[in-house]
């Protein structure tokens, strides 16, 4: 396997439920057997720390055992570990389901399963480990299609390429995210623009309690955005000189001579986030598009 990985010098590993089980037995595998699992990296540099152990098994069961029953938070530099079973619990967050065994997940969304073995594991590996090959031979299949016809890798990859992270941070890093798109979009600050600009006050109105009938709701889209891009407001753009003026008397005042850093950023993200409320509108609602 170490072999293969080295020759085929992959740019993810996909699996169903990989981060769980799989990555941790293979490197706990690759312990017992004292076998250098650093190739699983290109760079040769393979963190798996330990994490917890196994919450399927009871606690003698682990501490018999802790070389095949520990977790491991486990990071293969250059290379992306991407579990589809938790790219699909965050795309089908919400809906109703039975299970997210692949054996379910498979049936409802492919109408076919896993194969049935004739006996356990350990007894078919001993006595027809050709079945046990054409089992996780299909189970292989029933991943690859349901990444196909659910999108499950490509949903992710799509709004990675955005900040350009790893599709774990992307998923786990809402404050990742957010610097790293900021920060390829940084550009250079003149010293004389790094000037103070205070507290902002905000003011809070007295409400009187009670039930009230005609009431107005005025939903300004996008509120904070807008201001932002029209008043042309960040870091860098704050100008003693400047012609956009807010606040009493025009205490804050921005130029208006280039774009800031922080609105041409929200620009980006807005035009695609109407493009993708387009395509939901046209999608029936439940469906993989949807």
């Amino acid at each position: 396997f170490l072999l293969f990985n080295i020759d085929r010098d992959p740019d993810y590993y996909l699996g169903w439920n990989i981060k769980g089980f799989d990555i941790t037995y293979i490197i706990n595998r690759c312990r017992s057997l004292e076998l250098d699992y650093s190739v699983l990296s290109p760079l040769r540099m393979v963190s798996a720390k330990k994490w917890r152990a196994r919450l399927d098994h009871d606690e003698k069961v682990v501490r018999d055992r802790p070389d095949l029953y520990t977790e491991y938070k486990c990071k293969i530099a250059g290379r992306q570990i991407v579990d589809l079973l938790v790219n699909y619990r965050v795309i089908f967050k919400g809906q109703p389901r039975d299970s997210d065994a692949l054996e379910y997940v498979a049936m409802r969304h492919l109408g076919r399963s896993k194969m049935k073995l004739s006996d356990t594991y350990y007894n078919v590996w001993l006595n027809s480990p050709r079945e046990l090959l054409a089992y996780n031979l299909n189970d292989v299949h029933l991943i690859v299609d349901l990444d196909k016809s659910l999108y499950l890798h490509l949903n992710f990859e799509e709004i990675r390429d955005i900040p350009g992270l790893d599709i774990d941070t992307i998923i786990n890093s809402n404050m990742e995210m957010g610097k790293s798109i900021f920060m390829r979009n940084a550009r250079p600050i003149p010293s004389r623009q790094l000037t103070k600009v205070g507290k902002i006050n905000v003011v809070v109105t007295d409400v009187t309690p009670g039930v009230y009938s005609n009431v107005l709701n005025l939903d300004l889209n996008k509120l904070y955005p807008s201001i932002i891009d029209s008043c042309n407001i960040s870091f860098e753009t704050v100008d003693p000189n400047g012609k956009i003026r807010l606040g009493d008397n025009g205490k804050w005042r921005f130029t208006d001579s280039f774009k800031g850093v922080i609105p041409s950023v929200l620009k980006q993200l807005t035009d695609i986030r109407d493009a993708n409320k387009i395509l939901l509108k046209s999608a029936k609602y439940g469906t993989v598009e949807w």
